[in-house]
């Protein structure tokens, strides 16, 4: 869980929380998922669901707010899934997604920032952190874990 902005303009911060192990309507399996709850009324503001695809096992495993990624000057929302499980082996997933609307505005994948072929159990978007613009661009960054990688030594990208 994160509890960071306002992103609906009640001057109360919102929280954003991680559902894995939820099963959306109409999915045969559990992929997880992320919400956006008002902390003044404590009502859901969006759901995120993400594909229907076995491959995402533990959505909402982590999540972060980040400051305004797509210029539309609200903080966004990160997701991540650790369990992923593309090309057969299990290397972890995050969603950016726009803190207003929740639609995704990329994904990322290990094999993105891998320094090598997978593995196996890199477990990338297991810890997820926003951070404001460091680079001057005028957009936030983040930080994704991947406690894993390079065959247990962990990396940060």
């Amino acid at each position: 869980m994160d509890v960071s902005v306002d992103l609906n303009g009640d001057a109360w911060n919102d929280f954003l929380v991680g559902i894995p192990g939820w099963r959306p309507p109409s999915y045969y399996w559990q992929t997880g998922g992320a919400a956006l709850l008002d902390a003044g009324s404590g009502l859901e503001i969006w759901r995120f669901q993400p594909p229907n695809d076995p491959d995402y096992l533990g959505v909402g495993l982590s999540v972060s707010f980040v400051p305004d990624l797509d210029g539309d000057g609200f903080h966004d929302c990160l997701v991540g899934d650790p369990a992923f499980t593309g090309a057969e082996y299990q290397t972890g997933s995050v969603f950016v997604l726009n803190g207003l609307t929740a639609s995704v505005v990329r994904e990322h994948f290990w094999s993105t920032f891998g320094s090598g072929p997978s593995m196996g159990g890199e477990e990338f978007g297991s810890s997820l952190l926003g951070i404001e613009d460091v680079t001057l661009d005028g957009r936030g960054e983040y930080i994704i874990s991947s406690p894993r990688s390079d065959l247990g030594q962990g990396s940060f990208t």
